[in-house]
């Protein structure tokens, strides 16, 4: 199966040539986004594309909207303009191993829509994030009982037509938006399966810009127009 790889990048200037430079070997073509930048990042980035041999796709955000309208932004352009059978995501600050993209694909070739790196040592994920973690998995869960463990992680596979209704449904936004995207599939019955991936937090999580009050409030706020606002499901 074709697989192309996107990749956020947001002042990730010290891990990003690595992580987009290894996905090159493990994807098809890779889709890198940059959400304005105030580091080296956009330099970096453009270096590689221009030696990549088409290889390496670079977007532009003209103004810094956050992690979700940057994947949203890629899903387009990727949908648009690439084969594909299977979309992945992974963060640019090393977060996520390039080398793990054939798990995703392998999940994808055995039937999965979406296929969700799941993190099992959560004793190394940082406080906030082990508890909004289970948190989210605990409040899904009371609808959608078969909910994986680890709602947060941004290493995924989307089935092509998945990444359709995706880019057709889902409005950018920040980290809401994997939020939104996990829920889309299981409300439509999508196959959701997991692969085991490293527990990796570089620099005690130094190149996170989650913002734990606003962000955590804009999660929670997402939840509640999905079970409250929006028709429930049948799940």
């Amino acid at each position: 199966m074709k697989s192309c790889a996107v990749i956020p990048c947001y002042n990730v200037a010290p891990w990003c040539e690595a992580v987009v430079c290894e996905a090159m070997k493990h994807a098809d073509h890779v889709i890198a986004v940059d959400d304005k930048s105030t580091d080296a990042t956009p330099a970096i980035l453009r270096s590689i594309a221009e030696s990549s041999g088409g290889r390496l796709s670079l977007i532009s955000m003209s103004v810094n909207r956050g992690k979700g309208h940057a994947l949203i932004a890629a899903f387009k352009e990727a949908l648009e303009k690439h084969d594909f059978d299977v979309l992945v995501t992974l963060d640019g600050d090393g977060q996520h191993r390039p080398e793990d993209i054939p798990l995703l694909v392998t999940a994808r070739e055995s039937g999965a829509d979406l296929a969700i790196g799941q993190r099992l040592n959560t004793r190394q994920m940082p406080f906030r994030s082990r508890i909004g973690n289970q948190l989210t998995t605990a409040v899904i869960r009371m609808v959608y009982s078969d909910c994986p463990t680890d709602t947060q992680s941004g290493f995924r596979g989307h089935a092509r037509h998945f990444a359709e209704m995706i880019a057709a449904t889902v409005p950018g936004s920040r980290y809401e938006t994997e939020m939104q995207v996990l829920l889309l599939a299981l409300k439509n019955r999508m196959k959701v399966a997991t692969v085991t991936i490293p527990t990796i937090y570089l620099d005690e999580n130094a190149s996170s810009h989650f913002r734990p009050l606003c962000d955590s409030l804009r999660i929670a706020k997402c939840l509640f127009r999905w079970f409250f606002v929006r028709p429930k499901a049948n799940g």
